[in-house]
């Protein structure tokens, strides 16, 4: 009887530790209405390690910023907007191919431009946080996470 109540312990500690890494945590369901209600501003970016992208870093300041609409994405924070279709299933957007404008500008603004594109592409685990302040977290295949701040859009 022990032996079956500690199994039976074991399993349910095992069953609680996977959801919390479960990427979608903090929503239990994950809509584009609540993408698209917000206008999103990086505030950080690192790695699988922890470390800062340094592909991302500016010597002068300019605000990444994302937003969605029902199926497409807009990427602004380099030289050129960055823009093209997403889907969303449970809490994975998948964006296939970004396109871009075409303006010439500073050598660091179009790396960083270069930098949002391999970033933004693929499968991203998403993880929305709706309290005082609404956070967006995408998380890429390799581990990089790149933190948005939600900004309500006027409607």
């Amino acid at each position: 009887m022990y032996l079956r109540k500690l199994i039976i312990a074991t399993t349910c500690a095992f069953g609680l530790s996977a959801c919390a890494s479960d990427p979608g945590v903090g929503v239990a369901h994950l809509d584009q209405s609540q993408l698209s209600a917000y206008s999103w501003e990086l505030v950080h970016a690192q790695d699988s390690q922890g470390q800062e992208l340094a592909g991302l870093q500016l010597t002068e300041p300019v605000a990444v910023t994302l937003n969605f609409n029902q199926d497409a994405l807009s990427i602004r924070g380099g030289c050129n907007n960055l823009f093209g279709p997403y889907t969303l299933k449970g809490h994975t957007i998948e964006i296939k191919q970004l396109a871009a404008t075409m303006m010439a500008c500073p050598e660091e603004l179009m790396r960083r431009d270069q930098e949002l594109a391999r970033l933004m592409q693929g499968q991203l685990q998403a993880q929305l946080q709706e309290a005082a302040q609404a956070t967006l977290s995408l998380t890429t295949s390799n581990g990089d996470r790149l933190s948005f701040q939600g900004v309500v859009q006027a409607k």
